[in-house]
C-alpha cells in the first residue's frame, strides 16, 4: 500500500510539474509566433535593472500591416507576422533573445557585439524579412523597419 501511495504522489508531482511549465510557456511565450512575448520581456528587463552590462536593443516594426489586412485581409497579415517573426528568430536568435511585444513590434536584446557587427545583422535582418514572398501583388512594400540603441540597464524599469 506505501508503495501505491509514494507512485501516486510521485505522479502526482510530475504531473503538478509539467502544468507549471505549461503554464510557464502560455505565460511568457507569443501563441502566433512562437518567439517570447511582452510579459517575458518586461520581467527579463525587471531581472537585469541592476546590471550595468552594455546591450544594444533592435526594435523592430512591420511596415504597411495595416494596408496588407485590409485589403488582403487579416489571414495574409498574420501570416507576414509569422513569416516576419521566423526570419528575425532565424537571424537573431543566436545573438539575444526575441519578443514579439506587439501585434507588428519586435525586440531583441543583444549583448557582445560591435556597432560594426549589430550594422551586419541589422542588414540580414531587413533582407530576410523584405525577401517574404507573396503570392499576391501589392501596391506597397512589405519590409520592416529597424531602430537600434546601445544601453546600459541600470535603473528598475517599474516602481
Amino acid at each position: 500500500m506505501l508503495f501505491l501511495i509514494t507512485v501516486w504522489m510521485g505522479n502526482h508531482k510530475l504531473k503538478q510539474a509539467e502544468e507549471g511549465e505549461l503554464y510557464k510557456q502560455l505565460a511568457y511565450i507569443d501563441e502566433m509566433t512562437g518567439l517570447h512575448n511582452r510579459s517575458a520581456y518586461e520581467e527579463y528587463l525587471m531581472e537585469n535593472s541592476k546590471t550595468d552590462a552594455a546591450s544594444y536593443v533592435l526594435m523592430m516594426d512591420l511596415n504597411n500591416l495595416k494596408q496588407c489586412n485590409d485589403i488582403l485581409g487579416h489571414r495574409v497579415g498574420d501570416d507576414y507576422i509569422m513569416k516576419a517573426a521566423a526570419s528575425i528568430r532565424k537571424i537573431l536568435e543566436s545573438h539575444g533573445c526575441c519578443y514579439r511585444i506587439g501585434g507588428d513590434e519586435f525586440v531583441v536584446i543583444v549583448k557582445g557585439k560591435t556597432q560594426d557587427e549589430m550594422d551586419v545583422i541589422i542588414h540580414q535582418t531587413q533582407e530576410n524579412v523584405n525577401a517574404i514572398a507573396w503570392g499576391a501583388d501589392t501596391p506597397w512594400q512589405l519590409s520592416i523597419s529597424i531602430g537600434l540603441s546601445l544601453i546600459h540597464i541600470s535603473e528598475p524599469t517599474r516602481p
